[in-house]
Protein backbone atom coordinates (compact mmCIF):
# COMPACT_ATOMS: atom_id res chain seq x y z
CA UNK A 1 0.00 0.00 0.00
CA UNK A 2 1.03 3.59 -0.85
CA UNK A 3 1.26 6.33 2.15
CA UNK A 4 -1.42 8.89 2.08
CA UNK A 5 0.50 12.17 0.70
CA UNK A 6 0.61 14.96 3.43
CA UNK A 7 -0.48 18.67 2.34
CA UNK A 8 2.76 19.87 2.97
CA UNK A 9 4.36 17.06 1.25
CA UNK A 10 6.20 17.99 -1.94
CA UNK A 11 7.69 21.08 -3.69
CA UNK A 12 6.49 24.85 -1.88
CA UNK A 13 3.80 26.67 -4.60
CA UNK A 14 5.49 28.91 -6.92
CA UNK A 15 6.37 32.34 -6.40
CA UNK A 16 4.62 34.68 -8.78
CA UNK A 17 7.60 35.37 -11.51
CA UNK A 18 8.16 39.18 -12.39
CA UNK A 19 9.61 39.48 -15.90
CA UNK A 20 13.29 39.80 -15.51
CA UNK A 21 13.39 43.67 -17.23
CA UNK A 22 11.22 45.15 -14.73
CA UNK A 23 12.32 46.60 -11.48
CA UNK A 24 10.45 45.74 -8.31
CA UNK A 25 7.12 47.91 -7.58
CA UNK A 26 7.11 49.56 -11.24
CA UNK A 27 3.83 47.08 -11.69
CA UNK A 28 1.13 46.47 -9.25
CA UNK A 29 -1.44 43.75 -9.24
CA UNK A 30 -4.99 45.06 -8.82
CA UNK A 31 -4.87 43.12 -4.90
CA UNK A 32 -1.71 44.98 -4.16
CA UNK A 33 -2.77 48.57 -5.63
CA UNK A 34 -6.36 48.48 -3.60
CA UNK A 35 -4.30 47.79 -0.15
CA UNK A 36 -1.57 50.46 -0.96
CA UNK A 37 -5.18 53.12 -1.46
CA UNK A 38 -6.74 51.11 1.36
CA UNK A 39 -10.39 50.34 -0.50
CA UNK A 40 -11.06 46.55 -1.70
CA UNK A 41 -10.26 45.17 -4.75
CA UNK A 42 -13.98 45.37 -6.01
CA UNK A 43 -13.14 49.60 -6.25
CA UNK A 44 -9.82 49.06 -8.27
CA UNK A 45 -11.36 47.09 -11.07
CA UNK A 46 -14.80 49.18 -10.69
CA UNK A 47 -11.71 52.12 -11.70
CA UNK A 48 -10.22 50.19 -14.48
CA UNK A 49 -13.68 49.61 -15.96
CA UNK A 50 -14.76 53.33 -15.45
CA UNK A 51 -11.51 54.03 -17.32
CA UNK A 52 -10.41 56.49 -14.84
CA UNK A 53 -7.30 53.68 -13.73
CA UNK A 54 -5.08 52.95 -16.49
CA UNK A 55 -4.81 48.87 -16.61
CA UNK A 56 -2.60 46.60 -18.44
CA UNK A 57 -2.19 42.97 -19.18
CA UNK A 58 0.94 41.19 -18.31
CA UNK A 59 1.17 37.33 -18.53
CA UNK A 60 -2.44 36.56 -18.41
CA UNK A 61 -2.70 39.32 -15.09
CA UNK A 62 -3.88 42.68 -15.17
CA UNK A 63 -1.67 44.91 -13.64
CA UNK A 64 -1.06 48.85 -12.97
CA UNK A 65 1.76 51.16 -13.87
CA UNK A 66 2.92 52.53 -10.17
CA UNK A 67 3.52 55.93 -11.74
CA UNK A 68 -0.11 55.52 -13.33
CA UNK A 69 -1.74 55.16 -10.08
CA UNK A 70 0.06 57.79 -8.41
CA UNK A 71 -1.08 59.73 -11.30
CA UNK A 72 -4.40 58.88 -10.92
CA UNK A 73 -3.81 60.25 -7.05
CA UNK A 74 -2.69 63.22 -7.99
CA UNK A 75 -5.25 64.42 -10.31
CA UNK A 76 -8.19 63.50 -7.63
CA UNK A 77 -9.80 66.35 -6.42
CA UNK A 78 -8.42 68.35 -3.06
CA UNK A 79 -11.21 68.45 -0.39
CA UNK A 80 -8.93 70.62 1.91
CA UNK A 81 -6.03 72.75 2.45
CA UNK A 82 -4.37 74.04 5.23
CA UNK A 83 -5.66 77.69 4.69
CA UNK A 84 -9.33 76.56 4.14
CA UNK A 85 -9.17 74.33 7.26
CA UNK A 86 -7.84 77.51 9.48
CA UNK A 87 -10.47 79.99 7.64
CA UNK A 88 -13.26 76.99 8.82
CA UNK A 89 -11.61 77.16 12.23
CA UNK A 90 -11.72 80.83 12.94
CA UNK A 91 -15.28 81.24 11.31
CA UNK A 92 -16.45 78.31 13.96
CA UNK A 93 -14.37 80.04 17.04
CA UNK A 94 -16.34 83.80 16.33
CA UNK A 95 -19.76 82.10 16.07
CA UNK A 96 -18.06 80.79 19.85
CA UNK A 97 -17.46 84.03 20.76
CA UNK A 98 -13.84 82.96 20.82
CA UNK A 99 -10.68 85.15 19.05
CA UNK A 100 -8.90 82.95 17.03
CA UNK A 101 -5.68 84.04 18.48
CA UNK A 102 -6.40 82.96 21.94
CA UNK A 103 -6.66 79.51 20.59
CA UNK A 104 -3.14 79.07 19.39
CA UNK A 105 -1.80 80.34 22.29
Amino acid sequence: MTEPVSPTSGPPPKKPRRPSNLPPGLVLSVPRAGRELGVSRKTIDRLISQGLLPARRLGGKTVILRRELEQFLAGLPVIATVDAALTRAAAHDRANGRLHEDIAR
